[in-house]
């Protein structure tokens, strides 16, 4: 059985299978900064995460939000950084049934070691793209994001219009 599909069709596939490819390639090309301090590209998300965060820290319930992952995952990563002594675990000053997570004294330290070094290879790694291209790109991909969220929401509205849309222009 023969499935026919319109130009639109493969053009989605095309576009698809580039893009798994090319998020497959950064993250190899990327692994190396990781792996030299001991880090997982899981555990250098939820590191990154709690150093621009700062401050008090974040929940595991903000982080998994962010990471688009369950609970029992962030906990995982966290416990392994907790482990290595990065990260703690603190008492939520304004809910007892809550905990905030952070970097500790070593963990910023790291953090600002391998900051610079994460920033340095993205560049590299993107430095093929002038920048009105990045900038698009990252419109056209937020503008994707959104999309999805509203698919998955049910509120299904198409991605080519809309304020999202005209943010590009």
């Amino acid at each position: 059985m023969m499935i026919e599909s319109s130009a639109n069709s493969q053009q989605a596939v095309e576009l698809w299978l580039t893009m798994l490819k090319v998020v497959f390639r950064l993250r190899n090309s990327i692994r190396p900064v990781f792996t030299e301090h001991g880090l997982t590209g899981p555990q250098w998300r939820v590191f990154r995460m709690l150093g621009e965060a700062g401050g008090d820290g974040l929940t595991p319930g903000q982080m998994s939000d962010e990471l688009r992952v369950t609970q029992g995952n962030t906990t995982g990563i966290v416990d392994k950084l907790e482990e290595a002594g990065l990260v703690q675990r603190k008492p939520h000053p304004d809910d007892r049934r809550a905990l905030l997570i952070s970097l500790t004294e070593q963990g910023e330290k790291m953090y600002y070691e391998v900051r610079p070094l994460f920033d340095a290879r993205v560049t590299e790694l993107l430095g093929c793209l002038p920048s009105d291209s990045k900038a698009s790109m990252l419109c056209l991909m937020r503008q994707v994001l959104q999309h999805l969220d509203n698919v998955n929401a049910g509120t299904g509205h198409d991605c080519g219009s809309g304020p999202s849309h005209d943010a590009c222009n």
